[in-house]
């Protein structure tokens, strides 16, 4: 099995990207904890802690929600395809693994999480555009609530952030046409 990561980690090394293997399912949660992780390939069936239960675990947190995680293994059997994907697998590669294969779906995962990054940072732009709208709608005066980040999707955010501008326009319209 060992020898099999090792294989892996070769060819990924081959084409530019720094890997790092660990000898159980126990030292991965670690090392995705302290960040800087951009994929994960994680086996179904590891010593100590499955790929599975690794998984389970990484996703219960939320804040690697974004994480691509590639199960690999040699076991052939639905149960273990959907055991995989409940846990919060983006893929799956069955062994012995095609190193094309491998190298294509990488890179398509990694390309998926830059564009998922972008997309919540910008959601988070958003929202703190949101805030200072609401705050120069509410005045010195008003106390202004903090707009909700995870709550809502990026298109939401930005339709409550446009709601707030022509809101805001409006008010300034009024304005003008009571001083006329």
């Amino acid at each position: 099995e060992n020898a099999s990561g090792e294989l892996v980690a070769t060819l990924l090394r081959s084409q530019g990207y720094s890997v790092r293997l660990v000898n159980d399912g126990r030292e991965a949660l670690p090392l995705v904890a302290r960040g800087g992780v951009d994929l994960l390939l994680l086996d179904l069936m590891m010593s100590k802690m499955d790929g599975v239960e690794v998984c389970t675990h990484i996703r219960k947190g939320g804040q690697h929600a974004t994480l691509p995680v590639v199960f690999t293994t040699s076991l052939h059997d639905r149960a273990s395809r959907i055991r995989a994907k409940e846990a919060g697998a983006d893929d799956f590669l069955v062994k012995p693994i095609d190193g094309l294969e491998l190298l294509v779906r990488v890179e398509r995962l990694l390309r998926v999480r830059v564009q998922t990054d972008l997309v919540y940072a910008e959601r988070d732009r958003l929202a703190k555009e949101l805030t200072r709208t609401r705050a120069i709608l509410a005045g010195p005066s008003e106390p202004v609530a903090a707009a909700p980040t995870s709550a809502l999707t990026l298109e939401e955010l930005a339709r409550e952030h446009r709601r707030f501008i022509a809101e805001a326009l409006r008010t300034c319209e009024f304005a003008q046409s009571e001083e006329a």
